[in-house]
């Protein structure tokens, strides 16, 4: 008996509905299974299933699943940001928040939630360098606004006009809106992080 004869009646036996029947067949394409419509049981199932660890009703065993919250969490920073005023007993206020460039994303692995996000952003900001002192505004850029390493967050600000005759208030100005900003800053991104860990 040759070896082609003693194969065939091995794929015979693989069945009808196998691969290697369809494949042998000489090749076209495999046929889909029919869809079968969930009875409102199985969908409340799969909803409850995936409601009790985070995913999508449409991943119900929590394997794999990511969601984008950058938009959410962009607005979201804005309003926090723009909440920061009476910093350094009053004297040192966020006016707005300018941009906000980065991403932030939530992960379900094996049924684990993880998120985090990447920012950095732009404020305006205004400060009163002195008693009696005229205003100074200006930009701060935040680096590093990120849920991974808060500690390597960093607060640069700048002076929008300077003005030679003010160099001494904008140097103290300079000073007091990052010493007010940072702590500031780190409290915002740790809510933030907190505020997404519960969607």
């Amino acid at each position: 008996m040759s070896g082609d004869a003693a194969a065939k009646p091995a794929e015979g036996n693989k069945g009808e509905l196998s691969y290697h029947y369809w494949h042998g067949k000489g090749g076209g394409d495999v046929p889909l299974p029919e869809p079968k419509k969930l009875t409102e049981e199985e969908k409340a199932e799969l909803e409850r299933q995936a409601a009790s660890n985070g995913a999508s009703a449409w991943n119900a065993a929590g394997t794999f699943e990511e969601r984008n919250a950058t938009s959410w969490a962009k607005a979201r920073v804005g309003e926090l940001v723009r909440g920061l005023e009476g910093l350094a007993s009053g004297d040192v206020t966020v006016v707005d928040l300018n941009s906000c460039e980065g991403e932030a994303n939530i992960f379900l692995v094996r049924g684990k939630k993880r998120c985090g996000f990447d920012f950095e952003l732009q404020l305006a900001w205004k400060a009163v360098p002195a008693p009696g002192a005229i205003e100074i505004r200006g930009t701060c850029k935040v680096l590093n606004f990120c849920s991974d390493d808060p500690d390597d967050m960093e607060v640069v600000p700048e002076v929008g006009h300077k003005q030679a005759e003010r160099a001494a208030d904008e140097a103290a100005a300079l000073k007091k809106v990052k010493s007010a900003l940072t702590p500031a800053l780190g409290k915002v991104l740790a809510q933030l992080l907190d505020e997404l860990k519960a969607k």
